[in-house]
């Protein structure tokens, strides 16, 4: 669970935001809207602890990392934590699978063959098991956004934090994105900033 207790956040002497507080239970889908340049993004990396300078508190499990070492910060994200970005931040000429692997070998402990399988679940769960060859340049910005769901839960993280996830994707595959999503969110929290009100408020089950 993630407690919001009076957050403000500043830049230089001006707010972005004041005074917010709210809970995100376990599991579910959370949904953040607002237009560009409301301090939505902020907002998102204030929670995910990539950002602790801030007024207030931020408690996560019972924990605040905001006067916590970096690597405390860094520990909780790379164990408890997965990314999804507009921009996608893959490996454009690197395949798939090694995109996946990436950080399954960096931040896993598994033994090779849990890893494999694992690996092998969420290729097919996503339906990138003919594509884990292909250079993630020649795909298409839908499949280029599935390698990067299938890279934040490979680890099978309790949080996973969305970016404006579908901000470079057209509405077709918009919608399966947001359904995947739904789907991850009945047994890990799915945080997402979105302009897309229309989504949010068929899929988030808070917003």
């Amino acid at each position: 669970m993630i407690v919001l207790d009076n957050i403000s956040k500043k830049f230089n002497d001006d707010y972005v935001f004041k005074n917010i507080s709210f809970t995100i239970k376990q599991n579910g889908f959370y949904g953040i809207y607002g237009q560009s340049g409301c301090g939505k993004t902020t907002l998102l990396n204030l929670i995910s602890s990539l950002d602790n300078d801030y007024e207030g508190q931020i408690i996560i499990d019972g924990n605040c990392y905001k006067n916590e070492k970096d690597s405390l910060n860094s520990n909780f994200r790379i164990k408890e934590c997965g990314f999804i970005f507009q921009s996608f931040n893959l490996i454009e000429d690197d395949t798939v699978i090694n995109n996946i692997k990436l950080v399954q070998d960096a931040f896993n402990n598994l033994d090779k063959e849990i890893k494999e399988r694992n690996l092998k679940e969420v290729l097919e769960y996503l339906e990138l098991d003919n594509y884990k060859e292909y250079l993630v340049k020649n795909l298409s910005g839908g499949e280029k956004q599935r390698v990067g769901i299938a890279r934040a839960i490979i680890n099978r993280p309790k949080y996973i934090f969305c970016d404006e996830p579908t901000g470079s994707l057209d509405e077709l595959n918009s919608e399966k994105v947001f359904r995947i999503l739904k789907l991850l969110s009945t047994h890990t929290t799915i945080i997402i900033v979105s302009h897309d009100l229309n989504l949010l408020e068929k899929y988030a089950d808070s917003l």
